[in-house]
């Protein structure tokens, strides 16, 4: 990548972390381009001629924003943690963005992954799935997930909350026992009832 290229990255890069942080307080619709390049240090015209229109530029900016998050999960999944450690690392993690989020960029992420040609379900599906799978792998060499559950049943089960977490109401429901559904999502899974039979 040459001087020109770099600076240009660099520019787009400032963009999207400016226009992230508008929009986890205001969310999508109650920021303004003009607010972006303000906050960005850049002019109206610089923004659309890296992203062309608000809408591709907000969606730029989920991609950015389940990047990051992509980036955090992995260190957690790849650092020498326990596998109960991780899990409630994630947990945290997941209550700690509900907490500091508005509602209304909460919302418009959902809307997005609902799309049929999200970006971010496509990185979920490329990337996030591959997570999952070294972190149960990783429970099930511990002894904490019990050794009768499978690796493809445990990724059903991922994927069945994972669709239902892209409905609104779902969604909606599942926010005041964000910490008990996580804890069932990690006790259930690990075996800890488990009698030993067969």
């Amino acid at each position: 990548m040459d001087g020109f290229q770099r600076r240009k990255e660099v520019k787009k890069q400032a963009i999207l972390s400016s226009a992230l942080s508008l929009c986890m307080r205001n969310g999508f619709q109650n920021t303004t381009v003009a607010e972006v390049a303000a906050e960005a240090g850049v002019s109206k015209v610089t923004i659309f001629n890296y992203f062309g229109s608000k809408e591709e530029l907000m969606r730029e900016v989920i991609v950015y924003y389940v990047t990051e998050m992509y980036e955090r999960s992995r260190e957690i999944v790849e650092s020498d943690r326990s596998f109960e450690s991780k899990m409630q690392q994630m947990m945290f993690m997941k209550i700690q963005e509900i907490d500091q989020y508005s509602r209304t960029f909460i919302d418009e992420i959902l809307e997005e992954y609902s799309r049929p040609d999200s970006r971010i379900q496509e990185m979920y599906e490329k990337l996030g799935i591959t997570l999952y799978q070294q972190l149960f792998a990783q429970g099930k060499e511990e002894g904490v997930i019990s050794p009768h559950l499978s690796l493809p049943a445990m990724m059903v089960y991922l994927n069945v909350f994972s669709e239902g977490m892209r409905h609104k109401a779902v969604y909606d429901a599942v926010i005041p026992f964000t910490k008990e559904i996580m804890d069932m999502f990690l006790y259930g899974l690990s075996g800890k009832a488990d009698t030993g039979k067969e």
